[in-house]
C-alpha cells in the first residue's frame, strides 16, 4: 500500500535501524547486530542521525547525508566522557539537533554504564568530531557538567 512519497520513517530497534519509505518498503537493517535506541533528523543539514550501541564497538552516533543510502560510522566511538571521569557510555537514548544558532551542535542524552541514579545530557559537535561529553546527573553524582565544542 503506497504511503506518502515525502515520508521516510526511521525505526530504531535492538536488531539495528530500519527505514520505511513512502512506498511502504522496509529496508534491510543498517547497523545490524547493534542496538539503535535513538534516531533523529537534522533539518539544518538534511542529515539523519542514529545512536548506535554495540557490546564490542561501544556507543556512538552514525549519520547519513543522503537519506540512508550511505552511512558514516566513526572508527572509534564519538561519545565519551572526559578522561578524568571514571564512567563510560552504555547507550545514546535521545538525539536532538541544536538550534539554528548552533549549526555544528547536536545534543545526545546518554545512559552511563556505571550508573549512579540519573541520566546525562551530552553535548557533542556534529558526528565525526571528538568533543567531550558531559554528565548532568542527580546531586548524588560526583561528576560535573562539561561542555564540548
Amino acid at each position: 500500500m503506497p504511503l506518502r512519497s515525502d515520508v521516510l520513517l526511521l525505526i530504531g530497534t535492538t536488531k539495528g535501524l530500519f527505514l520505511l519509505d513512502g512506498r511502504g518498503e522496509l529496508s534491510n537493517p543498517i547497523a545490524s547486530g547493534s542496538s539503535v535506541p535513538s534516531v533523529a533528523f537534522d533539518p539544518r543539514r538534511g542529515r539523519m542521525l542514529a545512536g548506535k550501541s554495540s557490546f564490542f564497538w561501544g556507543t556512538g552516533v552514525i549519520y547519513s547525508d543522503d537519506f540512508g543510502k550511505t552511512w558514516v560510522e566513526p572508527e572509534t566511538p564519538n561519545l565519551k566522557f572526559p578522561s578524568d571521569i571514571d564512567a563510560s557510555i552504555k547507550q545514546a537514548w535521545q538525539i536532538v539537533p541544536a538550534s539554528a544558532e548552533e549549526p555544528d551542535m547536536v545534543y545526545v542524552g546518554v545512559r552511563r554504564s556505571n550508573w549512579c541514579a540519573g541520566c546525562g545530557i551530552t553535548r557533542i559537535g556534529q558526528p565525526g568530531s571528538q568533543a567531550a561529553a558531559g554528565c548532568a546527573c542527580t546531586p548524588s553524582c560526583s561528576t560535573s557538567a562539561t561542555r564540548g565544542s
